[in-house]
Order: C-alpha cells, then sequence, then structure tokens
C-alpha cells in the first residue's frame, strides 16, 4: 500500500528544525512519502529529503475579537483585595487545521492510501513504527499532556490515520465558520468533527520531542524581560493599567514618558486615562537595567484587570 505522510511545521529554529528532518528520515527508512507545509523557509538540505515540500505565506491565525483563548489567574495581595488578571492568547487552532486541510487537498490528488496527519515533532515511538509497517489506518491517537504524565488528551492532531474516503469525509467537515461556531482548541474541533466517521482509537498514547511553553503556564500573565519582576499590562480605549508582581530586593522604576511613576507596589493596578496621557515610552529599570516595553504594551490584542469593583480591558488599536 502507498503511504504519505502529511506533515504540518513551524520549524523557526534549529532545535525543530533537526526534530522535522530526524522524522522525515525515519518515515522514508519505513517506506512512507512525506509532504511538508511551511509558512516560512526551512534549511534546503531538510527540502531536499522531502517528495513534496509547500512553502506558503498563509498562516491564518485568529486574533481578537474574531477569536482568541482567554486565560485568568487571580490572588489575593497584601491588602487583602483580591487581584484578577485575564489575558487573550491569539488562536492558532485554525492554522493547524488550514495546513492539514491543504496538505489532504493537495495529498488526495495523487495516488495513495494511507494518509498519515502529523505534527513534525511526534515521537515515532515502536508502538506507532508498528503501526505503519503493519498499514493500520483509520486510527486516533491520544497524547500524553507534557506537565502531567496522568492525563491524556482523546485526540491530537500529532498523528491520525486515514484512507481516502474517511480523510475527504473530514477534511469536507474543515471550515472556518465551523470552527468559530465550537469553543475549545483545535483537538476538540476535531474529535467533534471525527464522530460520525468510522474510526478506531489506538491502545497507546503519543508523546512529542518539543517541549512548548503553554498558554496556562505561569508566564502567560507576566511580559517581564527581567527575571527580578513581573508585570502585566491592559490598555483599552481611554485606559491604560499596569500591575508588577513576585518583585525581588532590588530598585525599581517605573518611567512613562521618562517620568517616574511613583508608589508602585506589588499587586496594585496603576491606571492612567488615555485622554490626558499618550504613552510614548514606557521603560522599566531595575537595579539599573532597563527595558522598553513600549511596542508590547500596543500589541496587546485584549487583557483585563480586575480590581475591587473596577474594570479595565485591553485591546490593540
Amino acid at each position: 500500500m502507498k503511504k504519505i505522510a502529511l506533515i504540518s511545521t513551524y520549524c523557526n529554529t534549529e532545535e525543530k528544525q533537526n526534530v522535522l528532518k530526524s522524522n522525515i528520515l525515519k518515515l522514508k527508512e519505513l517506506g512512507v512519502d512525506t509532504m511538508v507545509v511551511s509558512p516560512i523557509l526551512i534549511d534546503q538540505d531538510i527540502i531536499n529529503i522531502c517528495d513534496y515540500f509547500f512553502y506558503t505565506k498563509e498562516n491564518p491565525i485568529l486574533k481578537w475579537p474574531e477569536r482568541a483563548n482567554t486565560f485568568w489567574w487571580k490572588t489575593i495581595n497584601q491588602y487583602g483585595k483580591e487581584v484578577e488578571l485575564h489575558r487573550d492568547i491569539d488562536d492558532y487552532g485554525w492554522a493547524a487545521l488550514y495546513q492539514v486541510k491543504k496538505l489532504s487537498e493537495f495529498a488526495l490528488s495523487y495516488d495513495y492510501d494511507i494518509f498519515y496527519h502529523m505534527i513534525y515533532d511526534v515521537n515515532i515511538s515502536e508502538e506507532l513504527v508498528r503501526d505503519i509497517i503493519n498499514n493500520t489506518f483509520n486510527v486516533t491517537y491520544h497524547r500524553i499532556n507534557p506537565k502531567d504524565i496522568t492525563d491524556q488528551w482523546d485526540v491530537t492532531l500529532h498523528f491520525i490515520s486515514f484512507n481516502k474516503n474517511n480523510l475527504l469525509q473530514f477534511i469536507q467537515k474543515i471550515e472556518k465558520e465551523n470552527y468559530l461556531k465550537l469553543n475549545g482548541f483545535a483537538e476538540e474541533f476535531v474529535k467533534k468533527q471525527l464522530e460520525n466517521i468510522p474510526m478506531s482509537k489506538s491502545s497507546f498514547p503519543l508523546e512529542d520531542l518539543i517541549r512548548y511553553i503553554d498558554p496556562d503556564d505561569d508566564n502567560v500573565f507576566d511580559y517581564s524581560q527581567n527575571k527580578n519582576y513581573k508585570i502585566f499590562f491592559s490598555n483599552y480605549l481611554n485606559e491604560f493599567s499596569f500591575v508588577v508582581y513576585d518583585t525581588k530586593k532590588g530598585d525599581l522604576k517605573i518611567l512613562i514618558n521618562n517620568q517616574e511613576i511613583s508608589n508602585v507596589e506589588n499587586l496594585v493596578p496603576q491606571r492612567f486615562n488615555l485622554n490626558d496621557l499618550d504613552i510614548n515610552s514606557f521603560v522599566v529599570t531595575f537595579d539599573e537595567k532597563s527595558i522598553d516595553y513600549t511596542n508590547i504594551i500596543y500589541s496587546i490584542p485584549r487583557n483585563v484587570i480586575k480590581y475591587y469593583d473596577r474594570e479595565y480591558t485591553s485591546v490593540a488599536s
């Protein structure tokens, strides 16, 4: 049977490209052709070992207000007041699904019997190799949560096998309008779309080889580029606010338009009316090391800081 791996990528580091190259070579040893799509250029030696390579400018990452993933964190400050931070993260799920759809459309125009949809950094384990050798198809694979090995996700884009008919049914369901109707991540969308397609479940889980910093890690609420303090921003229409926390012992100064802001305390939001103030620069100095956060402030899609009964929201202009 003729088999092809449809590999989604975003390999913007040498480490990621090395993992991609290694997996391509493993697949070729197993008699599997490879089709790779990338929204960025990768090393020519990797392109040369692909059977098909598509370099595309398309990478449709969704942003608020169209769609974003919201995460929040609550804590109590030294005054016994609740501080709640909300952050919106750009949605990468549709970009991943869009790559799946495009790869499928290309591959279905060729003469293959089995199609393996996979993300470039999946660990091609002995169990997975056995399935490939045995020409197993129409199987979903669950994935181990990299932060909690006792937790597993039912369906993952890291690896799914299809025959031609099932793949065609699946990609017909991958439409942006369908994706926007559902809450959750891309994997939940995939699980929903596969409900009426005859698929079996693997008896073993998968792992990825590259450890990502997930949006629910602590640093999602920290824009700091200095390990001695954390800082979170909100910027919306006529209001700008920020809060610092976990500040280490040292001299912390915050300057807006070169004017120092006084009485900055941990977990006490600072609030400014942008009708009265244009923020041309926002600089934090800690023990004489200065970092300019101005560009970060204006790149925020939407954040919220709640403190007492007040709410501040952030939207990039």
